[in-house]
């Protein structure tokens, strides 16, 4: 029976996974209304997905819940691979991020952590997405209480599938396709306790890989409890690997199979030997299937889909729920901006959803994919690399170092083509070694704030622009050695960005970034009007030639140095609410000034 009564929201979320949930929260944080349904009673009890990379972390700490998981994580170190109980190779997670290293943590404390802040209350649980139809004005979908069967109509404006390989937004819509592959082969995971005469073998702060002609079996440590237990991850293939082309989706757990401690215990003694490790206890035992599947198309209209219900791929490098709250990340704001009316061109918008996750999501798919296939296959072949290749590359900083960082997603980058980033008809950008559109702006050094009133004020640029919001930056960077002169274009920047956006509004957040030798007196310059209103805006560099500060960051330092024209150039660099670039330039004129905010006039409405 049909309740006669229309809930009416900005967005309705299909799923409550990590993703779902994340998508709900900055619903909430930009102040739209959102119902989320799940089929489940509660979060998951199970380990599932467990590690959360320093980009997601860099991304959660600029919505400001990176506290909420890493309170409830252990971090891991890096990696060991051991063939015949012998060391063979030891890499360090290191990288140019605030969090160099993977943090572990089971997807039910993951799930909890944002149940928590969203509030159990508003999660509609037990509950399911029959269909959905799409109107002009919006999304009419039929929901159903799985405990009394009762029908319910909500109407929304947008849809989002985060349901999961089997999402029922994406199968609601026959042209929605899921095409790829499943691997045959049955994985064995498992959270467990181990000791054992040789336990110390084993490193609690560190993923433990073991090579064998039959495979690998792996551990990854979750943690210690109270009596200084160790709980691991424990994982492996058992069999060869072996692609079928299955069209039904079978990734995840697949709860009519079961796995036994000794058929556990048996793959560790043979991979593992001559150690002996032994499990002690067992928290979740289950077996795991892999495919390689992905939506052909991100949206449809109305509705969108992320996370596995758009892609799903081999757990290789723990990549799964990372994407999935990359891509609820990115759709976010942009969602948000137009709900709220402030894109010049909604439609283009939101298709650079689909133009900047699916290329990114894709590589990763078969990046994995080409990992799983090498990782898990069996043979003399895997021995004799693990004996022999694997000590000696990586025994190179020059080859560990980038492989890591493209593992944590520290390379991961906007395709150039996105619509919504600066295209320049030129080469400066590249010429000059200046920050790329596209390319996320990392962590600073403390920068130090222009004016003083009680106390000297130091943040980083990444806390100063923490926001939870649809905010794009312009950054304005004149900094340069006491040898030169400051700018004299920063007046006329501050003048222009006023008479367009009114410098720092809900939209748009201004900063302009000087050296502090070109200050004179820390108060604000005379043409701010409104001091204490604008106080946040300036900020000084003592050090812009040093590694990491802001100027280092945008490439600027490079410029100033092969200067060979007197006076240096200032550069404008606009970031998009999800501090990756969308336009840098040079400034050597006025109407560069005019340039960068004619850019983003344009990516906003009137």
């Amino acid at each position: 029976m049909v309740n006669n009564f229309i809930e009416k929201v900005d967005v309705l979320i299909s799923g409550a996974g990590p993703t779902g949930l994340y998508f709900a929260l900055r619903m909430a944080a930009m102040g739209h209304t959102f119902k989320i349904v799940e089929t489940r009673e509660s979060a998951t009890t199970e380990t599932r997905a467990l590690g959360v990379h320093p980009r997601t972390l860099e991304t959660l700490q600029h919505r400001k819940l990176v506290n909420t998981l890493l309170k409830r994580a252990f971090v891991v170190q890096g990696t060991r691979i051991m063939l015949k109980g012998e060391l063979v190779a030891k890499m360090n997670i290191e990288g140019d991020t605030v969090y160099p290293y993977l943090t572990s943590i089971p997807q039910s404390e993951t799930e909890n952590g944002f149940i928590d802040e969203l509030g159990y209350e508003n999660i509609t649980w037990h509950t399911q997405l029959v269909s959905y139809k799409q109107e002009k004005e919006g999304v009419e979908a039929l929901i159903k209480d799985l405990h009394t069967g009762k029908e319910e109509i909500v109407h929304a404006q947008y849809i989002i599938g985060a349901d999961g390989t089997h999402s029922a937004v994406r199968k609601s819509d026959p042209t929605w396709t899921y095409e790829g592959y499943s691997v045959g082969t049955k994985f064995a995971v498992g959270d467990v306790y181990l000791s054992g005469k040789d336990i110390e073998n084993l490193d609690p702060f560190r993923a433990n890989i073991f090579l064998h002609s039959d495979g690998i079996v792996g551990g990854i440590p979750l943690g210690t409890d109270d009596q200084n237990k160790h709980l691991y991850r424990v994982f492996g293939n058992l069999g060869p690997y072996e692609v079928t082309h299955e069209k039904k989706a079978t990734h995840g757990i697949n709860h009519n199979s079961t796995l036994t401690i000794e058929e556990l215990q048996r793959l560790i003694n043979i991979r593992a030997a001559p150690l002996e490790i032994k499990i002690t206890e067992t928290r979740n035992l289950g077996i795991f299937h892999i495919n390689e599947r992905k939506a052909n198309g991100f949206r449809r209209n109305r509705a969108f889909v992320i996370g596995d219900a758009a892609h799903c791929h081999s757990p290789a490098g723990g990549q799964g729920m990372n994407l999935g709250l990359q891509d609820a990340d990115n759709l976010s704001w942009k969602l948000s901006m137009v709900l709220n009316g402030l894109s010049s061109d909604p439609e283009r918008l939101l298709d650079s959803y689909n133009l900047e996750r699916e290329p990114i999501d894709a590589a990763t798919m078969k990046a994995t994919g080409v990992a799983s296939k090498y990782m898990f296959g069996s043979g003399v072949i895997l021995s004799i690399i693990g004996k022999f290749v694997l000590p000696f590359v990586l025994s190179f900083p020059r080859i560990t170092n980038p492989m890591y960082s493209s593992v944590m997603q520290l390379n991961t980058r906007i395709p150039k083509d996105s619509p919504i980033l600066f295209q320049s008809t030129t080469s400066t950008v590249t010429a000059t070694s200046l920050i790329e559109p596209g390319e996320f702006f990392r962590e600073t050094i403390p920068l130090r704030k222009r004016l003083i009133k009680d106390d000297i004020e130091h943040t980083t640029l990444h806390h100063l622009l923490q926001n939870p919001l649809s905010q794009y930056t312009i950054m304005w960077i004149s900094s340069r050695a006491s040898r030169y002169p400051a700018s004299a274009l920063t007046k006329d920047f501050w003048i222009k960005l006023n008479n367009t956006f009114g410098t720092t509004t809900s939209t748009v957040k201004s900063l302009i970034i000087e050296s502090a030798h070109h200050t004179g007196k820390h108060k604000l310059p005379n043409y701010v009007t409104s001091q204490d209103y604008y106080e946040d805006s300036f900020w000084l560099e003592d050090h812009c030639d040093e590694p990491k500060s802001v100027s280092n960051r945008v490439g600027l330092d490079k410029v100033i140095e092969n200067n060979k024209n007197g006076v240096p150039p200032a550069a404008i660099v606009i970031l998009r609410p999800d501090l990756y670039v969308a336009y840098s330039g040079l400034v050597h004129s006025s109407s560069e000034i005019d340039l960068a905010i004619d850019f983003l006039a344009f990516q906003l409405k009137k």
